[in-house]
């Protein structure tokens, strides 16, 4: 193992860097001439060498312009490999590991039981959530509707009566004759109603 020992500390090889049990080597070679590193700040290698942390090659810069400046000019494109990566499935290789791996994994993603819906009282057998109560979406919207869960109190805006309604509801109306009449004051509702009076003024 490749290791370092400075001002008596040990710091041994970390991926690129060298490092002690709580500090990197090139940061405490930094802070020994500086003093403390500001919140935020890196310590960039001028010379992009990780093993030279000459106090010379060492610069404290902003964390977010450190990590800008480091990705200028990458040539490794994130769709290059998204592109590569769908070309390699569909090699023999490619289709032997993913299947290898669904096997080896197929207890973790999908786990299936058997349960009853409590909307229509239906077996059905699904996944595993923790959270199964009903065969579809649609036993389970009525089964809201039955319970009451999304009803809210409001008002209406043409009588001013007080009912309750779901609140998912665009409607601000208590009924279809308070719908009604609040559609024939807007103007779609006036030229509806003008259209017949002159169709019962031509029948007479």
């Amino acid at each position: 193992m490749e290791e370092i020992i400075y001002n008596g500390k040990r710091y041994t090889r970390f991926g690129k860097y060298f490092r002690s049990a709580r500090k990197f080597l090139h940061r405490a070679i930094w802070e020994d001439a500086h003093g403390p590193i500001p919140k935020g700040a890196h310590i960039h290698h001028k010379d992009d060498d990780r093993d030279n942390n000459d106090i010379g090659n060492l610069e404290c810069k902003d964390g977010g312009k450190h990590l800008s400046d480091h990705h200028t000019g990458h040539t490794r494109r994130p769709d290059a490999a998204i592109a590569a990566q769908a070309i390699w499935r569909e090699t023999g290789a490619g289709k032997a590991f993913l299947h290898e791996m669904g096997v080896r994994n197929h207890h973790f993603m999908r786990n299936d039981a058997e349960f009853v819906c409590e909307c229509c009282g239906k077996s059905y057998v699904t996944r595993v959530t923790g959270g199964n109560r009903f065969c579809s979406n649609a036993c389970k919207s009525k089964q809201r509707r039955r319970d009451g869960t999304d009803l809210v109190p409001a008002v209406c805006g043409v009588c001013a009566k007080d009912y309750e309604t779901n609140k998912f509801k665009t409607s601000p109306t208590c009924s279809l004759s308070c719908g009604r009449k609040l559609w024939l004051a807007t103007p779609e509702g006036q030229s509806h109603l003008e259209r017949l009076a002159s169709t019962k003024r031509r029948k007479q």
